[in-house]
């Protein structure tokens, strides 16, 4: 990654559970799920949210690392036309909510 950031692993969360909630995890080193730094949950079920999480680098060029997250299953207008969440970073994590929205 080229930006700054908090966590050291990122984890799709897709088969942890059969309705996974939430759906993606950044933690530090030597943490557990418990413990995660950020999480983020879809607001539909039977997405897919999750299955696909990625470490972006530093999309908007900020110095700090953002996070995207899709669901290939997510109905936004059209069913099953997927959408992408980037999160952008910051000194403590990535942001609570989407900062972009792609679909």
């Amino acid at each position: 990654m080229s930006g700054k950031s908090i966590f050291t692993v990122l984890l799709g969360a897709l088969l942890v559970c059969l309705i996974c909630s939430p759906a993606a995890y950044a933690i530090g080193a030597w943490s557990t799920l418990a413990d995660a730094i950020w999480d983020f949950e879809g607001d539909q079920e039977g997405t897919n949210a999750g299955e696909t999480v990625s470490a972006t680098g530093d999309f908007n060029n900020d110095g700090y690392a953002d996070v995207a997250v899709g669901a290939k299953l997510y109905n936004s207008g059209q069913t099953r036309s997927g959408i992408v969440w980037v999160f952008y970073g910051s000194e403590d994590g990535p942001a609570a909510t989407p900062s972009l929205t792609i679909n």
